[in-house]
């Protein structure tokens, strides 16, 4: 929390019970979208204890994976597939549609630069508190580029679930993970329309089960984060 001294002490006790079976109830009421902005480990647990309750999820929108490869933590795996790309596999295959805003769709000029930053906190006590906090990772960044930036992945991907008109660059795509690959453990997969598949290695063309978004209308995002700050 960019050492501002603001974290006590939790006043809340954990609630009783497992988050996954938390979340298969919410499912279970229909028509309710997800969004996950982590490992999916819960997701998977609660769709292997609770099939039919989390088969009436509408849609899930997924901050991870990435298309092409540049993330720090591994050779091929974005950190949140690479801590459990089991898991992962599992909620890809289930059948609910996903969308998939990849490191692509966070990066680049989707981060805050100096002025970006100072605009949000110029935008009130909350936007302001939000840059702030985020100071040690920004300081990270100039000390790594010689420029302050601040990405954001996870209100990428809540500004995707919420505004879809956002989205510039997509894919439909059958996304699969690698969860056997010595050098490529986690590492997402996309097999899109126009792929050639070879029946030797036991492959064929599967139906697509998400749409993988690389780029985002930048200057709208930016508002957008803005106008939320603002309220």
């Amino acid at each position: 929390m960019g050492d501002l001294g603001t974290l006590g002490e939790p006043t809340l006790a954990p609630a009783p019970g497992h988050g996954a079976d938390a979340l298969a109830r919410y499912a279970g009421r229909g028509e309710m979208e997800l969004l996950t902005l982590g490992p999916l480990t819960n997701v998977a647990l609660a769709i292997r204890k609770h099939p039919e309750a989390m088969r009436k999820l509408r849609h899930i929108t997924i901050m991870g994976g990435a298309h092409p490869y540049h993330n720090p933590h591994t050779v091929c795996a974005e950190f949140n597939i690479m801590v459990d790309p089991e898991a992962a596999q599992i909620v890809f295959s289930f059948g609910v549609p996903i969308t998939l805003v990849t490191l692509e769709a966070c990066g680049g000029t989707a981060e805050l630069d100096d002025a970006a930053m100072e605009q949000m906190r110029e935008a009130g006590e909350i936007g302001r508190f939000c840059v702030d906090c985020n100071r040690t990772l920004t300081e990270l960044a100039r000390a790594q580029g010689g420029a302050p930036s601040l990405g954001l992945p996870d209100p990428a991907a809540l500004a995707v679930l919420a505004r879809p008109d956002l989205i510039r660059e997509s894919f439909p795509a059958h996304t699969r993970v690698e969860t056997q690959g010595e050098f490529t453990r986690g590492a997402t997969i996309f097999c899109r329309p126009g792929n050639l598949y070879d029946p030797a290695f036991g492959d064929e063309p599967a139906p697509e089960n998400s749409l993988v978004v690389t780029g985002l209308d930048v200057a709208g995002f930016h508002q957008y984060l803005f106008d939320r700050v603002a309220l």
